[in-house]
């Protein structure tokens, strides 16, 4: 008799079985992390934006708030019309919108939280974000100091 050469039906089905459970496990694997890079990615964009609102308002020191537990709050377009940050863009390109809300904590102690809402791609969690009222300026009131109670406030 000849030797056939080929594959037997069991070893195709062995060998379709093998690659599924590898499919099972490899595909939650890098969704897993696809979106820690994305978290990554969200995350650095918000420390960028704290830190160009904090330098905004060190280059215009009139505007922080003047008492404790008050509150300013500058743009993200505010802040990228005057070059203190690049454009911000999700992963698609698309753009995003944000806010810098600046606390007073004590004299001479503010702290900056930033917002960003990247279309349904993403939107900052457990952050005080403001409405922006006022779009020349990017401040919800440039007045008087806006009081900081809670977020359940806003």
């Amino acid at each position: 008799m000849k030797s056939k050469k080929g594959f037997t039906i069991v070893e195709l089905l062995g060998v379709i079985v093998i690659l599924g459970i590898l499919l099972l496990i490899g595909i939650p694997t890098i969704r897993s992390f696809i979106r820690r890079g994305e978290d990554v990615y969200y995350s650095s964009l918000e420390r960028e934006m704290a830190s160009a609102g904090g330098e905004y308002l060190n280059t215009y020191r009139t505007l922080f708030p003047r008492v404790i537990g008050h509150y300013k709050v500058v743009s993200l377009g505010e802040l990228e019309a005057n070059n203190y940050i690049d454009k911000v863009v999700d992963e698609d390109g698309n753009k995003c919108i944000g806010q810098v809300v600046v606390n007073k904590k004590k004299n001479d102690s503010y702290s900056y939280t930033a917002c960003l809402k990247c279309e349904n791609r993403y939107v900052t969690e457990d952050a005080v974000c403001i409405p922006d009222e006022d779009s020349d300026t990017g401040f919800k009131n440039n007045e008087e100091d806006n009081l900081y109670d809670d977020k359940d406030d806003y």
